[in-house]
């Protein structure tokens, strides 16, 4: 073939409208099959949904740990202040009892009052639940995580399937919690 009538078969071939790659050397014309591009675009999808869920899992788990610290106080201020008001209720001093003898009840009821505000305070802003359901979607994308950890390196071809099918199971994650962050919102507007 003569390099003219190469260079025309080359702007032939590039005209055409094909969804396949074509690479043209000296003497051959190499055709990559349709097959490999779409293994290719499927481990670029698979690499940037992974980055995706590496980026979600470190937010939940940073909003989880947020969470944890004002729930654990408000149970064990609550607790403790459980166990103060029955040995103020049972205390029992002899003659200082006869002295004051409703002191120790007022003081009951005042810790009882100020868990109260404690009790309304932690439901208010949901610190259980909401601690709770950082918990389950970061266990979830944990397990997605690995899952496509185990696709990308125990698959020697992986589909485009395969990669909608966790792209799917990631947006349910983050459906889901999007749904619970709304109904504790509205939660809050109503009380």
């Amino acid at each position: 073939m003569s390099k003219k009538n190469k260079g025309k078969n080359d702007k032939n071939l590039s005209n055409e409208n094909l969804d396949i790659r074509k690479e043209v050397s000296e003497d051959t014309l190499v055709v990559q099959n349709p097959s490999d591009l779409e293994e290719k675009e499927a481990r670029m999808k698979l690499q940037k949904l992974e980055e995706m869920v590496d980026a979600s899992l470190k937010e939940y788990i940073g909003k989880r740990e947020g969470k944890s610290g004002p729930a654990l106080m408000a149970k064990v201020i609550t607790s403790f202040m459980s166990a103060v008001i029955t040995v103020l209720l049972g205390l029992n001093l002899g003659s200082f009892n006869k002295e004051n003898p409703a002191l120790f009840s007022n003081i009951a009821l005042g810790i009882s009052a100020f868990m109260t505000v404690i009790a309304v305070w932690n439901s208010f802003h949901d610190y259980n639940d909401l601690y709770s359901q950082y918990t389950k979607i970061a266990a979830n994308l944990e397990i997605l995580q690995k899952e496509l950890e185990y696709l990308k390196e125990g698959n020697p071809s992986i589909s485009m399937e395969d990669v909608e099918l966790r792209k799917e199971k990631y947006f349910e994650a983050l459906q889901d919690t999007a749904n619970f962050l709304v109904s504790v919102k509205s939660n809050e507007r109503e009380s």
